[in-house]
């Protein structure tokens, strides 16, 4: 059976751009684009809110909401008021993207390598005997090496957040980063064991992320990942 997430991202994704959530019902530009800004669209901005807040904080947001504002006629900017007053941090950025805009939010891990560092090279020796060494890939490390680690995170949407990124190695315990999301791309770099993979959005916060696809990579292609897609398309 297929979960409510799945049917709402589902809905979605069908025309993500075509409007804005906060308007009039008869402003929408068809009945689709009515029925996913007014049910799957908000559905999925109020999980991304809980994976973004926390639960617990979630729950005093919606149990504050409710409270000092039922039996009234509540307003767009009386609910973001709450979630502002009560999680104690300004969310006003996130809501001008996911309520009062039609952008997309989109970040995916497009590149992960994990290579011997070169040698280096150079001129070397005094004047009258030197020598020019040119830089080469230096042989594969034994195991427990150090390696040349290289991750690619991409912001392919307009939806514009800051990701948590977790970096999974051959050995060891992964590392978490954090990147402000700002700008199209970012690229970690930094030497240790053999990186195997990396993953944006790693605990799946963010409900209106576009494409969960492509939110991980390895850094070596992993068949089974096809055999599932595969299975799926044969259910």
């Amino acid at each position: 059976p297929i979960d409510d997430v799945t049917n709402q991202r589902r809905r979605y994704l069908r025309a993500p751009k075509a409007d804005e959530m906060a308007r009039r019902s008869w402003e929408y530009v068809d009945t689709e684009s009515y029925g996913l800004n007014s049910y799957a669209r908000p559905a999925l901005m109020l999980r991304t809110l809980e994976g973004i807040l926390g639960r617990d904080m979630m729950l005093k947001v919606m149990r504050t909401w409710f409270t000092r504002h039922r039996f009234k006629h509540q307003t767009v900017a009386d609910f973001i008021a709450t979630v502002n007053e009560v999680s104690g941090r300004s969310m006003d950025v996130f809501f001008q993207q996911a309520i009062h805009g039609s952008v997309l939010l989109d970040y995916a891990a497009v590149d992960v390598s994990a290579g011997a560092p070169d040698e280096a090279g150079g001129v070397f020796g005094p004047p009258g005997d030197r020598k020019v060494v040119k830089s080469k890939k230096a042989e594969d490390p034994a195991a427990g090496a150090t390696y040349e680690n290289k991750a690619l995170i991409r912001r392919f949407g307009e939806f514009v957040w800051p990701q948590e990124i977790e970096l999974r190695y051959e050995t060891g315990p992964a590392a978490r980063k954090t990147w402000d999301g700002q700008y199209r791309w970012m690229r970690l770099e930094e030497p240790g064991p053999r990186l195997v993979s990396a993953r944006v959005d790693p605990s799946g916060k963010l409900a209106l992320d576009a494409n969960h696809s492509n939110n991980s990579r390895t850094a070596k292609p992993n068949p089974v990942a096809g055999l599932k897609w595969w299975s799926r398309l044969l259910q």
